[in-house]
């Protein structure tokens, strides 16, 4: 099917009708295909019928951040449920406009909320780039270390 018929037929579809998989589906081939603003609205949908459910408010919050829509973003992340993955999200947020002392708060809670590895090590990377923004270089330098310890890679030597 061509992209402009699979369009046609979306229109025709209630998507709050369809399972998660097929919203996931059709959500794909939207951003395959650079429909970010089709995107957005199953997005929506999606995140409207699962609103406790951190990949589904991190869809969303993906979309509306490519769209240069953080301050709904935000407002979303702050109705969400403090998860770690809301709180690291976040964190990404405040870190990009350099509200570091915000940021770092986020990480931490996020951090103390997670036991999976690659997380924390996500969030450590993260807070090793606040400490040295903010002039803390031997905070950097030692959660610098405590990560190549922990994992001695080429990227976690950088």
């Amino acid at each position: 099917m061509d992209l402009q018929k699979f369009l046609e037929e979306l229109k025709n579809i209630d998507l709050y009708g369809l399972d998660r998989e097929q919203q996931e589906e059709f959500r794909t081939v939207l951003l395959d295909n650079g429909l970010f603003e089709e995107c957005l609205e199953l997005s929506r949908v999606i995140y409207e019928q699962n609103r406790e459910e951190d990949t589904a408010i991190e869809g969303y919050v993906h979309n509306l951040l490519y769209l240069d829509r953080k301050d709904d973003a935000l407002v979303v992340l702050y109705n969400s449920p403090k998860t770690p993955a809301i709180l690291y999200q976040e964190g990404l947020i405040y870190l990009e406009d350099e509200l570091y002392e915000i940021a770092e708060d986020k990480f931490l809670t996020a951090r103390a909320g997670t036991d999976f590895n690659e997380a924390i090590r996500a969030i450590d990377k993260e807070l090793v780039g606040i400490y040295l923004a903010t002039g803390r270089e031997d905070k950097a330098k030692s959660l610098s270390e405590r990560i190549f310890h922990e994992e001695p890679t080429l990227e976690n030597f950088q």
